[in-house]
C-alpha cells in the first residue's frame, strides 16, 4: 500500500488529503519536522513527503540535509508548500533536491495531477468552475460561492469551517451561505444537497443558524421541500442581518457584492425583502415541492457489480434499475427512460457493444458510461466510436464513479 507522508500542514489540509486519496489506497501519515519527522521517515519510508514551510525554513532545511545524508530516505521524492520565494530560498530548496515547490494558496487540481503521476494513481479532480471565499466577523462565518459548485471544493470547505471554529474558540457558530449569480435546476440537486450536508456533518452548524442567501427560485424551493433541511432559512437581503448581529457596520465589500452579484436579477421580485435573526423565531409555513430524482440504469451480468453500483449511486438519491442481461435492458428501454445508462461491455448473448450500436440507431438521449475489466485500449475506442461518453476500468472506485456520473449529468 502506498503512503503520503505530510508534515507540518494545518489540520485542513490534511484531512481533504487524507479523504481524496483514500479511495485510492494510499495512506496518510503525519509529523512535525521539529519533532518526528525524520524518525517517521525512516520508520515508514512513504512513496512521497510533503511538507508545509510555512512554519519554520530552518527546520525544513535541517531536515532536509538530514534526509541527503540517509541512503534509505535520500531517493524519497519531497513536495514542498509555501509562500512565494525570494530568489535566495529558490536556490537554496533546488540545491536540496526538493522536487516541487508549491505556491500558497495551494491549485488542489495541479497537486493532484503531480501526486497522481508519482503514486501512479488516477486522482479525479472536479473541473467545475467555482469560486469559494470565506471569512469571519465574530462568530458568524460567511461563505460566498460564485459560478458554480465544485465538489472538491465543498470538501475542503468542511475542513476549513472546522478550522475555522476550532481557532476561534467560537462556541455557537453561525453561518451565511452566499450563492452569487448560480442559476440552478434539478440536475444541480445533487451538489446542493451535498454542499448542505458537508457543512451541517458533525452538527456544530445549527440549522436554526444556518441562513443561505439566494435569489434562486430553485434552492428556495429546494430547502423548503426538503424534511432534513427545516430550520434552514432562505434570505434575500443581508443588510439587516449583518446590522444587527455585528457591532462593525462595515459590510461594504460584502454589500457591493450582493447588490452587484445576487441583487441583479431582473426576474425576481426583491419589493419584500426578507429580515431574518438567528435564533429559535418561527418562520412561515413554505410550499413543499415534489422533485424528482435521477432514474440510472445499470447494465451488467454480474449480480456483485450491479449491486455495488446500485450502492455508490445512492449516495446521490438516485433511482436505479438493474439489468443483468443486455436483453433485458433492450426489451425494458422502450417503456422507460433514464438519465444515465452503466453499461458492462462483457455480457453474453448482447455485448456492451452491440447495446452501444442499437441505442445510437434509435438516437437514444441518455448518455451512456462503459464500466469494464477491458482495458484494450482498441475496445476503448471502439466503446467511444459507438456513443460510450464515458469508460470507467473495473474494479470500481467511489470517487471516480461519482465525478464520471456528475460530469455526465451536468451536460
Amino acid at each position: 500500500m502506498k503512503q503520503v507522508l505530510v508534515i507540518d500542514a494545518p489540520a485542513a489540509f490534511r484531512d481533504f488529503l487524507k479523504a481524496k486519496l483514500q479511495d485510492e489506497d494510499v495512506v496518510v501519515e503525519t509529523a512535525e519536522c521539529k519533532r518526528d519527522a525524520f524518525t517517521r521517515v525512516l520508520s515508514l519510508l512513504p512513496d512521497v513527503i510533503i511538507i508545509d514551510a510555512d512554519k519554520s525554513i530552518p527546520n525544513l532545511i535541517a531536515f532536509m540535509q538530514n534526509k541527503a545524508k540517509d541512503p534509505n530516505a535520500a531517493s524519497i521524492p519531497v513536495i514542498v508548500i509555501g509562500k512565494p520565494l525570494n530568489a535566495q530560498y529558490a536556490a537554496l530548496f533546488a540545491r536540496l533536491n526538493i522536487l516541487k515547490y508549491f505556491n500558497k494558496p495551494t491549485k488542489f487540481d495541479i497537486l493532484f495531477s503531480f501526486l497522481s503521476s508519482i503514486l501512479h494513481i488516477s486522482c479525479y479532480m472536479d473541473t467545475t468552475e467555482s469560486i469559494v471565499d470565506i471569512h469571519l466577523n465574530k462568530d458568524i462565518i460567511m461563505i460566498e460561492i460564485a459560478r458554480g459548485l465544485n465538489r472538491d471544493k465543498i470538501a475542503l470547505l468542511k475542513y476549513n469551517v472546522n478550522e475555522l471554529i476550532d481557532a476561534n474558540s467560537i462556541v455557537m457558530p453561525k453561518l451565511v451561505l452566499i450563492l452569487t449569480g448560480i442559476d440552478m435546476s434539478y440536475r444541480d440537486g445533487i451538489n446542493l444537497e451535498y454542499l448542505i450536508d458537508t457543512l451541517l456533518d458533525g452538527n456544530r452548524i445549527h440549522k436554526k443558524n444556518f441562513k443561505i442567501l439566494s435569489l434562486d427560485s430553485f434552492t428556495a424551493d429546494f430547502i423548503a421541500g426538503h424534511e432534513r433541511y427545516a430550520g434552514i432559512e432562505i434570505v434575500t437581503n443581508l443588510t439587516n442581518i449583518l446590522n444587527s448581529l455585528t457591532e462593525t457596520k462595515n459590510f461594504s465589500s460584502v454589500q457591493d457584492v450582493i447588490t452587484q452579484n445576487i441583487l441583479s436579477s431582473t426576474n425576481t421580485d426583491t419589493s419584500a425583502d426578507v429580515e431574518t435573526h438567528f435564533g429559535g423565531q418561527k418562520q412561515p409555513a413554505k410550499q413543499n415541492t415534489k422533485r424528482t430524482a435521477y432514474k440510472i440504469a445499470v447494465v451488467d451480468d454480474d449480480p456483485v457489480t450491479a449491486q455495488s453500483l446500485k450502492t455508490i449511486l445512492a449516495s446521490i438519491h438516485a433511482e436505479c434499475d438493474v439489468y443483468l442481461s443486455g436483453r433485458a435492458f433492450i426489451d425494458a428501454v422502450q417503456q422507460k427512460s433514464y438519465d444515465l445508462v452503466f453499461l458492462d461491455l462483457i455480457m453474453p448473448e448482447l455485448t456492451g457493444f452491440d447495446i452501444l450500436t442499437m441505442l445510437k440507431a434509435q438516437e437514444y438521449a441518455a448518455p451512456v458510461i462503459v464500466c469494464s475489466a477491458d482495458t484494450e485500449r482498441a475496445d476503448i475506442q471502439k466503446a467511444l466510436s459507438r456513443g460510450a461518453r464515458q469508460f470507467i476500468t473495473k474494479p470500481l472506485k467511489n470517487s471516480v464513479v461519482l465525478t464520471k456520473v456528475l460530469e455526465c449529468l451536468s451536460t
